[in-house]
């Protein structure tokens, strides 16, 4: 196997992954929805995007791993309890779910 096609193998793995990962992610921010103090579904979030952004930066995939980074930091944040799960909390989680399908779509597609 050359290195271009193996290079697009570990993108369909990581593309695979992702999008199972991003379900793991849509459904604990449900759980948050019921009970903003669940550590484990915070957690289980913030394990979700820290494995996209290594997948992605692993593969150059700059925006995914930029933007993850930032969810990351934001999630981080809010595990040590500098910031409390208020409306504006869930909805930035909910839109940073879609900008992630959004690039994964781009990249796919690239």
């Amino acid at each position: 196997m050359d290195d271009q096609a193996f290079l697009e193998e570990l993108k369909k793995d990581f593309f695979d992954e992702a999008n199972s990962l991003i379900q793991i992610y849509e459904d604990n921010i449900l759980i948050l929805e019921k009970d903003s103090s669940n550590m484990d579904a915070i957690n289980e979030i913030f394990r979700v995007v820290h494995t996209i952004k290594g997948g992605a930066a692993s593969l150059e995939l700059d925006r995914i791993a930029a933007f993850t980074h930032e969810a990351e930091n934001l999630l981080d944040e809010i595990r040590r309890g500098k910031i409390k799960m208020t409306q504006s909390i869930f909805d930035t989680l909910f839109n940073s779910v879609d900008i992630i399908k959004n690039f994964i779509e781009l990249a796919m597609s690239s």
